[in-house]
């Protein structure tokens, strides 16, 4: 069993669907910005090989304020950041683990990831 942790200094962000607009669907481009920037964190922790079995996660968001935003669309967008680069599909994680902390000192996402 391997384990990693992870700790980006941002806030998080909840994923949302894709936005209509004139000419059809099309993602947030802020939300883009956002997973591009956790992927530049998570290369500092590339795996290789890739985490694929019995993943384990357990992930603490903290934050200044109160944000809005459900849990699982919060870590919507931690796995889809995570998946080619220290696991290999997010349909392995077999354990998630996701608490939110309001008023702390800092915006942080800490990350633990463990597996095969």
């Amino acid at each position: 069993m391997r384990s990693v942790t992870i700790e980006i200094p941002v806030k998080a962000q909840p994923k949302q669907s894709v936005r209509f607009g004139r000419y059809g669907a099309y993602p947030d481009p802020k939300k883009v910005q956002y997973i591009n920037l956790l992927k530049l964190y998570m290369v500092k922790h590339k795996q290789k090989p890739l985490m694929s079995k019995n993943i384990t996660l357990t992930i603490l968001l903290t934050f200044k304020g109160a944000p809005l935003g459900d849990l699982d669309n919060f870590c919507k967008s931690l796995m889809d950041s995570m998946k080619g680069i220290i696991i290999d599909d997010d349909r392995n994680v077999m354990m998630l683990s996701i608490s939110k902390i309001y008023h702390a000192p800092e915006d942080k996402i800490a990350i633990m990831v463990e597996g095969e």
